[in-house]
C-alpha cells in the first residue's frame, strides 16, 4: 500500500511540475523581431518606436543584422524601425508586431520600404492596403471595401 501512494504522489508531483513549466512558459512568451538591413555596414544603434515617436526598444546591428526582443501588452499593434541618425533619419514603414517569431529584411537603398514575414496582423495590413489600392483602380466604395476585407478575414 505504501510503495503504491508513493508512485501515485510521485507522479502527481511530476505532473504538477511538467503543467506549471508549461504555464510559465506560455506567460513568459513575447516578440523577437529579428532582421538585415542590407548595406548598413560596420555597428549602428537602431531603435524601436511607436507612432508618436517614442523608444519602446533598443538594439546594436552588426554588418546589418539585428534583433529586438520584448513582450507587448496587445497584438497587433504598429511599431516602426529608426535608425541611427547619422544614417538615415527616416523612420521604417508600418511594423505590425504580435508576440511571436517575425523577421524583417530592407536595404538602405530602399529604406524606408520593408519586407516583414511571421506576423498575421501585417499579412492582414498587406492584405487590406492592396484591396484599398485595388478598389481606388476600380472605383470602388469605401463600404464595400471594408464588408470584403471582414468578409475575407
Amino acid at each position: 500500500m505504501k510503495l503504491k501512494e508513493y508512485v501515485l504522489n510521485s507522479v502527481s508531483l511530476i505532473l504538477a511540475l511538467v503543467f506549471s513549466t508549461n504555464l510559465q512558459a506560455q506567460t513568459e512568451k513575447g516578440y523577437i523581431l529579428e532582421g538585415e538591413i542590407a548595406g548598413l555596414k560596420g555597428i549602428a544603434k537602431l531603435y524601436l518606436c511607436v507612432h508618436t515617436g517614442d523608444t519602446v526598444a533598443r538594439t546594436i546591428a552588426k554588418n546589418g543584422k539585428f534583433s529586438f526582443r520584448g513582450k507587448l501588452e496587445n497584438d497587433g499593434n504598429v511599431y516602426f524601425i529608426k535608425l541611427d541618425t547619422l544614417i538615415l533619419r527616416e523612420k521604417s514603414r508600418a511594423i505590425w508586431l504580435m508576440n511571436k517569431k517575425m523577421e524583417v529584411w530592407s536595404s538602405l537603398t530602399k529604406w524606408p520600404e520593408i519586407e516583414v514575414t511571421g506576423s498575421d496582423a501585417q499579412d492582414d495590413y498587406k492584405a487590406f492596403s492592396k484591396l484599398k489600392k485595388d478598389a481606388k483602380l476600380m472605383g470602388t466604395d469605401r463600404d464595400s471595401l471594408y464588408k470584403k476585407f471582414i468578409e475575407t478575414h
